[in-house]
Protein backbone atom coordinates (compact mmCIF):
# COMPACT_ATOMS: atom_id res chain seq x y z
CA UNK A 1 0.00 0.00 0.00
CA UNK A 2 1.59 3.26 -0.93
CA UNK A 3 2.24 5.46 2.12
CA UNK A 4 -0.25 8.18 0.79
CA UNK A 5 -3.79 5.06 0.44
CA UNK A 6 -3.20 4.50 4.23
CA UNK A 7 -5.13 7.14 6.37
CA UNK A 8 -7.77 7.26 3.43
CA UNK A 9 -7.87 3.28 3.50
CA UNK A 10 -8.24 2.89 7.38
CA UNK A 11 -10.92 5.53 7.72
CA UNK A 12 -12.78 3.74 4.81
CA UNK A 13 -12.66 0.83 6.97
CA UNK A 14 -14.08 2.51 9.94
CA UNK A 15 -16.72 3.06 7.80
CA UNK A 16 -17.30 -0.48 6.54
CA UNK A 17 -16.68 -1.58 10.11
CA UNK A 18 -19.62 0.82 11.17
CA UNK A 19 -22.06 0.21 8.11
CA UNK A 20 -21.53 -3.75 7.17
CA UNK A 21 -23.08 -5.18 10.33
CA UNK A 22 -26.00 -3.44 10.46
CA UNK A 23 -26.86 -3.30 6.76
CA UNK A 24 -28.65 -7.09 6.88
CA UNK A 25 -26.62 -7.74 4.21
CA UNK A 26 -24.51 -11.04 3.85
CA UNK A 27 -21.87 -10.09 1.49
CA UNK A 28 -19.61 -6.97 0.65
CA UNK A 29 -18.98 -6.00 -2.76
CA UNK A 30 -16.26 -2.96 -2.94
CA UNK A 31 -15.64 -1.34 -6.43
CA UNK A 32 -14.03 1.84 -7.65
CA UNK A 33 -11.92 3.65 -11.03
CA UNK A 34 -8.74 2.63 -11.50
CA UNK A 35 -6.17 3.39 -8.54
CA UNK A 36 -9.21 3.84 -5.95
CA UNK A 37 -7.20 1.39 -3.43
CA UNK A 38 -10.11 -1.88 -3.99
CA UNK A 39 -7.28 -4.11 -3.47
CA UNK A 40 -5.21 -2.29 -0.46
CA UNK A 41 -8.60 -1.72 1.19
CA UNK A 42 -9.95 -5.19 0.44
CA UNK A 43 -6.21 -6.51 1.95
CA UNK A 44 -6.51 -4.27 4.84
CA UNK A 45 -10.62 -5.94 6.08
CA UNK A 46 -8.98 -9.22 5.86
CA UNK A 47 -6.06 -8.31 8.93
CA UNK A 48 -3.55 -10.97 7.10
CA UNK A 49 -6.34 -13.47 7.99
CA UNK A 50 -6.28 -16.56 5.15
CA UNK A 51 -9.72 -17.13 3.99
CA UNK A 52 -10.25 -19.51 0.57
CA UNK A 53 -10.78 -17.60 -2.52
CA UNK A 54 -8.84 -16.46 -5.50
CA UNK A 55 -6.95 -13.03 -6.36
CA UNK A 56 -6.08 -11.57 -9.73
CA UNK A 57 -2.78 -9.30 -10.38
CA UNK A 58 -1.93 -7.93 -13.73
CA UNK A 59 1.40 -9.05 -15.10
CA UNK A 60 3.55 -6.67 -17.30
CA UNK A 61 6.70 -7.17 -19.55
CA UNK A 62 10.28 -6.64 -19.23
CA UNK A 63 8.88 -3.35 -21.32
CA UNK A 64 6.81 -2.58 -18.51
CA UNK A 65 3.81 -3.05 -20.63
CA UNK A 66 0.72 -5.31 -19.53
CA UNK A 67 1.01 -8.91 -20.76
CA UNK A 68 -1.34 -11.32 -18.80
CA UNK A 69 -3.79 -11.30 -16.03
CA UNK A 70 -2.92 -14.24 -13.55
CA UNK A 71 -5.50 -15.91 -10.85
CA UNK A 72 -4.28 -17.39 -8.25
CA UNK A 73 -5.49 -20.00 -5.04
CA UNK A 74 -5.67 -17.24 -1.95
CA UNK A 75 -4.84 -20.83 -0.05
CA UNK A 76 -3.31 -23.45 -1.10
CA UNK A 77 -2.06 -24.39 -4.67
CA UNK A 78 -3.59 -23.27 -8.06
CA UNK A 79 -3.02 -20.63 -10.41
CA UNK A 80 -3.96 -20.04 -14.26
CA UNK A 81 -3.45 -16.93 -17.09
CA UNK A 82 -7.08 -15.85 -17.70
CA UNK A 83 -5.91 -13.75 -20.53
CA UNK A 84 -3.38 -11.97 -22.35
CA UNK A 85 -2.65 -8.82 -24.45
CA UNK A 86 -4.55 -8.59 -27.56
CA UNK A 87 -3.82 -5.14 -28.87
CA UNK A 88 -5.33 -2.61 -26.73
CA UNK A 89 -6.82 -5.24 -24.13
CA UNK A 90 -6.61 -8.27 -22.70
CA UNK A 91 -8.48 -10.92 -24.43
CA UNK A 92 -10.18 -13.87 -22.23
CA UNK A 93 -8.43 -17.90 -22.11
CA UNK A 94 -11.85 -19.92 -22.34
CA UNK A 95 -9.98 -22.95 -21.31
CA UNK A 96 -8.02 -21.69 -18.28
CA UNK A 97 -10.90 -19.30 -17.29
CA UNK A 98 -12.33 -23.04 -17.03
CA UNK A 99 -10.01 -24.24 -14.84
CA UNK A 100 -10.17 -20.88 -12.79
CA UNK A 101 -13.96 -21.95 -12.15
CA UNK A 102 -11.95 -24.98 -9.94
CA UNK A 103 -10.34 -22.55 -7.84
CA UNK A 104 -13.50 -21.44 -7.28
CA UNK A 105 -15.71 -24.24 -6.44
CA UNK A 106 -12.36 -25.60 -4.15
CA UNK A 107 -12.96 -22.04 -2.15
CA UNK A 108 -16.64 -22.73 -1.97
CA UNK A 109 -15.91 -25.97 -0.39
CA UNK A 110 -13.39 -24.88 1.95
CA UNK A 111 -14.98 -24.95 6.17
CA UNK A 112 -15.59 -21.72 7.29
CA UNK A 113 -18.03 -18.92 6.06
CA UNK A 114 -16.37 -16.56 4.17
CA UNK A 115 -14.20 -16.32 0.93
CA UNK A 116 -12.64 -13.88 -0.94
CA UNK A 117 -12.76 -12.69 -4.87
CA UNK A 118 -9.59 -10.44 -6.02
CA UNK A 119 -11.22 -9.07 -8.67
CA UNK A 120 -14.06 -9.88 -11.11
CA UNK A 121 -13.28 -8.02 -14.15
CA UNK A 122 -14.89 -8.49 -18.25
CA UNK A 123 -12.63 -11.31 -18.76
CA UNK A 124 -14.97 -13.89 -16.53
CA UNK A 125 -17.88 -12.63 -18.83
CA UNK A 126 -16.47 -15.19 -21.59
CA UNK A 127 -16.53 -18.44 -19.95
CA UNK A 128 -20.46 -19.44 -18.61
CA UNK A 129 -18.32 -22.21 -16.85
CA UNK A 130 -16.74 -19.56 -14.45
CA UNK A 131 -20.18 -17.75 -14.23
CA UNK A 132 -21.37 -20.61 -13.04
CA UNK A 133 -19.38 -21.41 -10.01
CA UNK A 134 -18.97 -17.65 -9.09
CA UNK A 135 -22.83 -17.36 -8.23
CA UNK A 136 -22.16 -20.96 -6.51
CA UNK A 137 -19.80 -19.11 -4.41
CA UNK A 138 -21.50 -16.70 -3.71
CA UNK A 139 -24.93 -18.42 -3.04
CA UNK A 140 -22.72 -20.78 -0.28
CA UNK A 141 -20.40 -18.16 1.39
CA UNK A 142 -20.53 -14.77 2.34
CA UNK A 143 -18.13 -12.44 0.12
CA UNK A 144 -15.60 -10.24 0.46
CA UNK A 145 -15.06 -9.53 -3.70
CA UNK A 146 -13.28 -6.49 -5.94
CA UNK A 147 -15.52 -5.78 -8.64
CA UNK A 148 -13.71 -3.56 -11.99
CA UNK A 149 -15.52 -0.69 -12.59
CA UNK A 150 -16.58 -1.47 -15.80
CA UNK A 151 -20.36 -2.54 -18.03
CA UNK A 152 -20.77 -6.30 -17.95
CA UNK A 153 -23.80 -8.64 -17.17
CA UNK A 154 -21.61 -10.17 -14.89
CA UNK A 155 -20.86 -7.65 -13.07
CA UNK A 156 -24.32 -5.75 -13.50
CA UNK A 157 -25.52 -9.07 -11.86
CA UNK A 158 -23.11 -8.93 -8.70
CA UNK A 159 -23.86 -5.35 -8.25
CA UNK A 160 -27.71 -5.98 -7.92
CA UNK A 161 -27.31 -9.03 -5.75
CA UNK A 162 -30.05 -8.39 -2.87
CA UNK A 163 -27.36 -9.91 -0.53
CA UNK A 164 -24.57 -7.71 -1.07
CA UNK A 165 -23.92 -4.49 0.33
CA UNK A 166 -22.18 -2.30 -2.59
CA UNK A 167 -19.64 0.53 -1.74
CA UNK A 168 -18.60 2.75 -4.68
CA UNK A 169 -15.01 4.01 -3.47
CA UNK A 170 -15.26 6.78 -5.36
CA UNK A 171 -18.17 7.84 -3.54
CA UNK A 172 -16.52 6.80 0.12
CA UNK A 173 -14.40 9.34 0.61
CA UNK A 174 -13.37 11.37 3.61
CA UNK A 175 -14.38 14.85 3.86
CA UNK A 176 -11.75 17.73 2.44
CA UNK A 177 -9.83 19.34 5.02
CA UNK A 178 -7.25 22.25 4.26
CA UNK A 179 -4.90 23.94 6.97
CA UNK A 180 -4.13 27.44 7.35
CA UNK A 181 -0.52 27.99 9.10
CA UNK A 182 -1.28 31.76 11.20
CA UNK A 183 2.10 33.63 10.18
CA UNK A 184 1.38 36.97 10.00
CA UNK A 185 1.84 38.36 13.55
CA UNK A 186 4.01 41.15 14.94
CA UNK A 187 6.50 39.76 17.49
CA UNK A 188 5.28 42.55 19.69
CA UNK A 189 5.48 40.07 23.46
CA UNK A 190 8.23 38.70 21.25
CA UNK A 191 10.53 41.34 20.49
CA UNK A 192 10.68 40.61 17.02
CA UNK A 193 9.84 38.47 14.10
CA UNK A 194 9.88 34.96 16.21
CA UNK A 195 8.44 33.10 13.37
CA UNK A 196 12.16 33.33 11.93
CA UNK A 197 13.85 32.59 15.19
CA UNK A 198 16.35 29.63 14.96
CA UNK A 199 14.89 26.65 16.84
CA UNK A 200 17.74 23.44 16.78
CA UNK A 201 19.61 25.43 13.86
CA UNK A 202 16.22 25.68 12.39
CA UNK A 203 13.63 28.52 11.48
CA UNK A 204 10.97 28.28 14.39
CA UNK A 205 8.68 28.21 11.75
CA UNK A 206 10.19 25.78 8.69
CA UNK A 207 9.55 23.54 11.70
CA UNK A 208 5.58 24.55 11.97
CA UNK A 209 5.40 23.64 8.33
CA UNK A 210 7.40 20.26 8.25
CA UNK A 211 4.52 19.25 10.67
CA UNK A 212 1.36 19.51 8.22
CA UNK A 213 -0.08 15.98 7.50
CA UNK A 214 0.21 16.77 3.87
CA UNK A 215 -1.45 13.10 2.66
CA UNK A 216 -4.46 14.35 4.70
CA UNK A 217 -4.88 17.60 3.64
CA UNK A 218 -6.18 18.45 0.45
CA UNK A 219 -4.99 22.07 0.55
CA UNK A 220 -2.20 24.12 2.59
CA UNK A 221 -1.94 27.95 2.95
CA UNK A 222 0.26 30.20 5.21
CA UNK A 223 -1.21 33.56 6.14
CA UNK A 224 1.36 36.00 6.38
CA UNK A 225 2.43 39.73 6.66
CA UNK A 226 6.66 39.90 6.51
CA UNK A 227 7.97 38.95 3.19
CA UNK A 228 10.82 36.93 5.01
CA UNK A 229 8.15 34.94 6.30
CA UNK A 230 6.85 34.54 3.20
CA UNK A 231 10.11 33.32 1.63
CA UNK A 232 10.18 30.95 3.96
CA UNK A 233 6.72 29.27 3.20
CA UNK A 234 7.53 29.19 -0.30
CA UNK A 235 10.94 27.60 -0.08
CA UNK A 236 8.88 25.16 2.16
CA UNK A 237 6.26 24.36 -0.43
CA UNK A 238 3.79 26.43 1.09
CA UNK A 239 1.45 29.10 -0.97
CA UNK A 240 0.88 32.24 0.93
CA UNK A 241 -1.86 34.99 1.33
CA UNK A 242 0.22 38.09 2.15
CA UNK A 243 -1.31 41.10 3.60
CA UNK A 244 0.06 43.95 6.11
CA UNK A 245 -1.25 41.83 9.04
CA UNK A 246 -3.95 42.64 11.60
CA UNK A 247 -5.88 41.37 14.30
CA UNK A 248 -6.10 37.71 14.71
CA UNK A 249 -9.56 37.36 12.97
CA UNK A 250 -8.61 39.09 9.65
CA UNK A 251 -5.88 36.12 9.15
CA UNK A 252 -8.91 33.92 10.38
CA UNK A 253 -10.95 35.79 7.73
CA UNK A 254 -8.53 35.71 4.53
CA UNK A 255 -7.02 31.88 5.68
CA UNK A 256 -10.87 30.80 5.46
CA UNK A 257 -11.64 32.83 2.40
CA UNK A 258 -8.90 30.09 0.87
CA UNK A 259 -11.11 27.27 2.47
CA UNK A 260 -14.41 27.85 1.44
CA UNK A 261 -15.40 25.03 -0.67
CA UNK A 262 -13.97 22.32 1.72
CA UNK A 263 -15.59 20.35 4.57
CA UNK A 264 -13.18 21.74 6.85
CA UNK A 265 -10.29 23.92 7.85
CA UNK A 266 -7.49 23.10 9.99
CA UNK A 267 -5.80 26.30 12.14
CA UNK A 268 -2.47 25.94 13.27
CA UNK A 269 -0.32 28.51 14.98
CA UNK A 270 2.94 29.16 12.85
CA UNK A 271 4.56 29.49 16.21
CA UNK A 272 3.85 26.24 17.95
CA UNK A 273 6.55 23.88 16.24
CA UNK A 274 6.94 21.01 18.54
CA UNK A 275 3.16 19.99 17.47
CA UNK A 276 4.08 16.28 16.11
CA UNK A 277 2.77 15.29 12.56
CA UNK A 278 1.11 12.11 14.02
CA UNK A 279 -0.64 14.52 16.09
CA UNK A 280 -1.99 16.98 13.47
CA UNK A 281 -2.90 14.18 12.03
CA UNK A 282 -5.27 12.10 14.53
CA UNK A 283 -6.27 16.28 14.65
CA UNK A 284 -7.72 15.32 10.91
CA UNK A 285 -8.70 11.95 11.14
CA UNK A 286 -10.90 12.50 14.13
CA UNK A 287 -12.79 14.84 12.29
CA UNK A 288 -13.08 12.53 9.16
CA UNK A 289 -15.08 10.68 11.78
CA UNK A 290 -17.42 13.30 12.75
CA UNK A 291 -17.32 15.91 10.55
CA UNK A 292 -19.43 17.80 12.03
CA UNK A 293 -17.99 18.91 15.29
CA UNK A 294 -14.96 20.70 15.84
CA UNK A 295 -11.69 18.46 16.51
CA UNK A 296 -9.05 20.50 18.87
CA UNK A 297 -5.78 19.12 20.18
CA UNK A 298 -5.42 18.88 23.75
CA UNK A 299 -3.21 17.12 26.88
CA UNK A 300 -4.54 15.93 29.52
CA UNK A 301 -8.00 17.53 29.00
CA UNK A 302 -6.76 20.73 28.53
CA UNK A 303 -7.42 22.01 25.26
CA UNK A 304 -5.33 24.17 22.48
CA UNK A 305 -4.35 24.19 19.08
CA UNK A 306 -4.15 23.14 16.06
CA UNK A 307 -7.91 23.12 15.60
CA UNK A 308 -10.00 21.59 12.84
CA UNK A 309 -13.59 23.52 12.43
CA UNK A 310 -16.41 22.18 10.27
CA UNK A 311 -17.81 24.21 7.20
CA UNK A 312 -20.64 24.95 9.13
CA UNK A 313 -19.03 27.12 11.19
CA UNK A 314 -17.27 28.94 8.52
CA UNK A 315 -19.76 31.78 8.27
CA UNK A 316 -19.39 32.72 12.27
CA UNK A 317 -15.33 32.57 12.14
CA UNK A 318 -15.58 34.82 8.59
CA UNK A 319 -17.85 37.39 11.22
CA UNK A 320 -15.52 37.60 14.25
CA UNK A 321 -13.62 40.42 14.51
CA UNK A 322 -10.94 42.03 16.80
CA UNK A 323 -8.40 39.91 18.05
CA UNK A 324 -9.85 36.70 18.65
CA UNK A 325 -9.24 32.83 16.79
CA UNK A 326 -12.04 30.62 15.65
CA UNK A 327 -12.63 29.23 19.09
CA UNK A 328 -14.35 32.62 19.22
CA UNK A 329 -17.09 31.68 16.90
CA UNK A 330 -17.97 28.31 18.33
CA UNK A 331 -20.06 29.44 21.79
CA UNK A 332 -23.96 29.26 20.31
CA UNK A 333 -23.20 26.98 17.11
CA UNK A 334 -24.30 24.01 18.79
CA UNK A 335 -21.26 22.62 17.80
CA UNK A 336 -19.71 19.87 19.92
CA UNK A 337 -16.22 19.66 20.53
CA UNK A 338 -13.82 16.73 20.45
CA UNK A 339 -10.70 16.93 21.94
CA UNK A 340 -8.04 15.08 20.77
CA UNK A 341 -5.04 13.76 23.10
CA UNK A 342 -1.43 14.92 21.83
CA UNK A 343 1.55 12.20 21.98
CA UNK A 344 3.22 15.02 24.47
CA UNK A 345 2.48 18.25 26.49
CA UNK A 346 4.79 20.27 24.37
CA UNK A 347 3.21 19.70 21.53
CA UNK A 348 0.83 22.45 22.31
CA UNK A 349 4.09 25.05 23.50
CA UNK A 350 4.23 28.53 21.68
CA UNK A 351 6.86 30.67 21.67
CA UNK A 352 5.41 34.24 22.50
CA UNK A 353 8.17 35.44 24.57
CA UNK A 354 11.88 34.66 24.23
CA UNK A 355 11.89 32.73 27.45
CA UNK A 356 9.00 30.67 26.13
CA UNK A 357 11.54 29.98 22.85
CA UNK A 358 14.44 29.22 25.24
CA UNK A 359 11.84 26.59 27.18
CA UNK A 360 10.98 24.92 23.31
CA UNK A 361 15.08 25.14 22.78
CA UNK A 362 15.63 23.03 26.03
CA UNK A 363 12.48 20.57 25.10
CA UNK A 364 13.89 19.61 21.87
CA UNK A 365 17.55 19.38 22.98
CA UNK A 366 16.30 16.95 25.57
CA UNK A 367 14.34 14.93 22.93
CA UNK A 368 17.41 15.21 20.66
Amino acid sequence: MKPAEQPVTAWRMSCIRDIFPTSGKRSLLLTGSKGAGKTSLCEALLEHRALPGVRSRLCRDEAGQPHHVLLEARTGPGRVILGRRAGERMAPDLPALEQAAALLAAAAAAPGDWAVVDEVGYLEQASGVYQARLRELFDKKRVLAVLRKADTPLLAELRRRPDCLLVDLDELTPPRVGAVVLAAGKGERFGGNKLLAELGGVPLLARTLAALPRDRLARVTAVVSAPEVAALCERSGVPCLVYPGGPQSESVRRGLAAMADLDGCLFWPGDQPLCRQASAAALVESFWRFPQAVARLAWQGKPGSPVVFPASLFPRLAALTGDVGGMAGVPGSGAAVRLVPAGQPWELWDADTPAALARLESRLAAEQ
